[in-house]
């Protein structure tokens, strides 16, 4: 899903997983584009990449997609939930969600709203929810990075 070409431009070259890294190494620190280090690659090759998956659907396909080998690996039947029920009165549901919150707010690019829109304050949620799920995976499968993903 990373390596659908575009429309215009060069194509991809083989260093999409480095642009995949970086952006997680960006939602994680909250460092700004410019300070990003130069083993990442050039910063505007990866603002300008995370502009583009995130005006074209790509972060909400990939945390589709790793949603649903997070439900496999729990052992979960269906890729998709048939019915979600939050209700504040269990405090099994509320302790999830304040865990959920939690995590999120660990990646300190959510602490504050730096973003000019709202296209790309949804691709920073959304990087932020696929760094939580390949964490869970990875832990799920021993600690190795799933390749698969970011390939």
């Amino acid at each position: 899903m990373f390596n659908a070409p575009g429309k215009r431009g060069r194509k991809h070259a083989d260093d999409l997983r480095t642009v995949v890294d970086a952006m997680l190494y960006i939602a994680q620190t909250g460092c700004q584009w410019r300070y990003l280090p130069q083993s990442f690659g050039p910063w505007t090759r990866v603002w300008s990449q995370f502009r583009r998956w995130s005006r074209s659907g790509t972060w909400a396909q990939a945390l589709t997609v790793l949603h649903a080998a997070a439900r496999e690996v729990g052992g979960r039947t269906e890729e998709t939930p048939s019915m979600v029920v939050i209700d504040t009165h269990l405090a099994r549901h509320a302790w999830r969600v304040e865990v959920a919150h939690g995590r999120l707010g660990r990646s300190r690019r959510l602490a504050k709203s730096f973003e000019n829109t709202t296209t790309s304050a949804t691709g920073w949620l959304q990087v932020a929810c696929i760094a939580t799920a390949l964490r869970h995976l990875s832990r799920e499968r021993g600690g190795r990075r799933p390749a698969a993903v970011a390939a």
